[in-house]
């Protein structure tokens, strides 16, 4: 599939799209108009889609993201109206292969977004080939997509989709008919909640009651807690944790193997954190016996909106479950967060 340089239009062999319609390759740098319309794509397709926009990533953000590092590559391509000129508004959608470069080297992880306004014309389509063609040429045999849902699922059989594993159901729609129709299976749901956490005095007082009796409760084991950059203390224990994210969580029928983490991979992950405007607010659980942390759960709030927070990675490492350690560890991070961040509403 030939491009001839950044900004060029992409040649879709076997696809039609309107004559308005190019789809052309992100460059990098990426000019700023460019990302703002990403964003705005993102954004109605998920207010379209599941009802709300919160897991939208901010401009600084997506500019980060789109970026390539020492441990994946993002190549993207925009479908452009050309109608509208060089503008946040010409951008009607966009698609992408993120692809691991130190495990998982037979994953792309792939999405696609077009904004409803702009559906069911082909562009969708176009923007897929041309991600297929990337994961093609880079030797990838598993792609990886995650789609939103509303949480309320036909009774109907012939409307919904289970997942492979038995556990997880959603309903038959654009996205699911889109992935089906190139071949994908449901191989597991997640739910996503939203917790609103305006924090009170008796609130917040209610719940340092309930980190309190977790300590009580938790002989052997201590809450240690921080925002910002992993201390230098915990970069080993804190790989360990991410490694165990890949081991120890399940993964219902994804192709997925065992990452690859080390202090320096957790040092670079927060660091990108910290370029994209994102502030991390963490807690873990300590072994005291063996002064090392056997559970954690992060917590992201972007700046450029304070009032919400993006609940990340938990996890409880298998030894040590049972003790109702997940529960604490997000009860004290809960606390990390108000008393740290008023601002934040939401998680």
């Amino acid at each position: 599939m030939p491009v001839t340089g950044p900004g060029s239009a992409v040649i879709i062999v076997g696809m039609t799209l309107p004559d308005d319609i190019t789809v052309v390759p992100l460059p990098h740098p990426a000019d700023p108009w460019l990302v703002e319309g990403m964003v705005q794509v993102t954004r109605e397709a998920m207010l379209a889609d599941a009802g709300d926009d919160d897991g939208a990533p901010t401009v600084r953000e997506l500019a980060e993201l789109v970026l390539p590092t020492a441990y994946r590559r993002r190549p993207t391509v925009v479908a452009l109206d050309g109608r509208a000129g060089e503008r946040p508004s010409a951008v009607v959608g966009h698609g992408y292969a993120s692809l691991p470069l130190t495990d998982n080297l037979h994953l792309a992880l792939v999405g696609v977004a077009v904004r409803p306004a702009h559906r069911r014309r082909g562009i969708g389509a176009a923007l897929w080939e041309q991600v297929l063609a990337t994961v093609r040429a880079e030797g990838r045999t598993t792609c990886l997509a995650a789609t939103e849902h509303p949480a309320d699922v036909p009774a109907d059989p012939a409307l919904r989709v289970e997942a492979a594993t038995g556990s997880g159901v959603v309903g038959v729609d654009a996205a699911t008919r889109f992935l089906q129709a190139r071949g994908f299976a449901l191989a597991q749901v997640e739910r996503r909640s939203r917790l609103e956490v305006p924090m009170g005095p008796d609130d917040a007082e209610r719940l340092a009651a309930m980190v309190a009796a977790g300590r009580e409760r938790q002989v052997g084991y201590d809450v240690v807690s921080w925002h910002g950059r992993v201390p230098d203390r915990w970069l080993g224990d804190v790989a360990e944790l991410f490694r165990r994210m890949s081991t120890d969580v399940p993964l219902g029928e994804l192709d997925h193997v065992e990452e690859v983490w080390d202090a320096a991979r957790v040092r670079t992950a927060f660091d990108e954190h910290a370029a994209r405007g994102l502030v991390p607010w963490v807690s873990a659980i300590r072994h005291v016996a063996t002064d090392t942390l056997v559970a954690f759960t992060v917590l992201l709030v972007p700046d450029e909106r304070p009032e919400i927070a993006y609940q990340e990675d938990t996890i409880v490492m298998v030894e040590h479950r049972g003790r109702r350690l997940g529960a604490w560890v997000k009860q004290a991070n809960y606390l990390n967060l108000t008393a740290g961040d008023p601002a934040c509403g939401g998680c």
